[in-house]
């Protein structure tokens, strides 16, 4: 394992900011996919821990 990129951390980052935003019910859009939106921010984390990025 390493560390993640800066690209990497800040898309997994922003994910994760749509699913809080979504699941505080504050946009409707996001809302019924909060937890998948969660969940592709944290496999989008974890991948960049196990694939060497530049």
């Amino acid at each position: 394992m390493h560390t993640p990129s800066r690209w990497i951390f800040i898309v997994s980052l922003l994910l994760a900011i749509a699913a809080l935003i979504g699941a505080a019910h504050l946009v409707a859009a996001v809302e019924p996919y909060a937890a998948f939106v969660a969940l592709a921010g944290w496999l989008v984390l974890t991948i960049g821990c196990f694939i060497k990025t530049t």
